[in-house]
C-alpha cells in the first residue's frame, strides 16, 4: 500500500479540498503506475544493451526486494524449466542465492556483467546480472546456448568419440571429468582434444567449443 499524507498548521481541510483530492486519487495512482512501468522498461533495455551475440536471449526485471516484477514469455519459459512452481514469483535457485549475492555486492560498487551457468533440461542458461542502481531496478538478462548437434559436429570430419568429447567440453566438464564420464584415461583425452584441435584448426578448447557451436547454429538456421 502506498499512500500520500498532508498536514496543515493551521485549521483542517475542508470538504472541498476532500473532494479535490479524492477527484485527482485516480490520476496519481496512473502516475506511479506510468513510473513503474518505465523503471521495468529501462531495466529490461540496460539488459538488453548487454547482448553481444546471436543465442537467444530474454530478461527478468527484479523488484526491490529481489522477487520477479516482470519476465518475458521466454524468460518464464527457461525459468519454468528449473523450478515448475512460483516461477512467477521468485527466482529458482541458484539464481536467486546468486542474484542476492550480487545485488549484496553493488553496495561495493557496480559489476555490471556478472554470470552464473545453470543447466536448464539439455540446454545452458547464462545469467548476467545488471544493476539498476540506487534508482532503477535491477535485472537478468538470460541466454541460452542449446547442445551441441552430433551430426553438425561430425560434419566437421569428428569421429564419434571425439564428437562424445566435444560434446561434454561444451558442458564445462575437465579433462578429468571428462575421462570418468567416458571411463577413458585423462591421458587418451588430451589426445582426442588435440585431434579436434587440429580438425577444427583452433589452439584450446574455448576455440573449439566456439567453433562447434557456430556450426550447431547452423545447422538449426538451415
Amino acid at each position: 500500500m502506498i499512500g500520500f499524507a498532508l498536514n496543515r498548521k493551521r485549521h483542517d481541510f475542508s470538504e472541498r479540498d476532500r473532494n479535490i483530492l479524492q477527484a485527482i486519487r485516480p490520476f496519481v495512482i496512473q502516475a506511479f503506475l506510468d513510473a513503474a512501468a518505465r523503471a521495468r522498461t529501462r531495466a529490461a533495455v540496460a539488459a538488453l544493451e548487454w547482448v553481444s551475440d546471436s543465442t537467444a536471449q530474454a530478461v527478468i526485471v527484479l523488484s526491490r526486494n529481489g522477487r520477479i516484477e516482470f519476465a518475458t514469455d521466454r524468460a518464464a519459459r527457461w525459468l519454468s524449466e528449473l523450478m515448475p512452481a512460483d516461477v512467477a514469483i521468485r527466482l529458482p535457485e541458484p539464481l536467486q542465492a546468486w542474484s542476492d549475492a550480487q545485488r549484496r555486492r553493488e553496495h561495493d560498487g557496480p559489476r555490471h556483467g556478472q554470470r552464473l551457468e545453470v543447466r536448464a533440461g539439455m540446454a545452458t542458461l547464462t545469467a548476467r546480472f545488471i544493476p539498476g542502481g540506487a534508482d532503477g531496478l535491477d535485472a537478468i538478462l538470460l541466454q541460452q546456448r542449446a547442445p551441441l548437434r552430433a551430426d553438425a559436429i561430425r560434419a566437421l570430419g569428428m569421429t564419434n568419440r571425439e564428437t562424445e568429447v566435444l560434446r561434454l567440453l561444451a558442458h564445462g566438464l575437465s579433462n578429468g571429468q571428462i575421462a570418468l564420464e567416458l571411463a577413458l584415461s585423462e591421458r587418451t583425452i588430451a589426445k582426442h582434444l588435440e585431434h579436434i584441435y587440429g580438425k577444427l584448426d583452433v589452439g584450446n578448447r574455448t576455440a573449439a567449443v566456439a567453433r562447434a557451436r557456430a556450426e550447431s547454429a547452423r545447422a538449426v538456421a538451415n
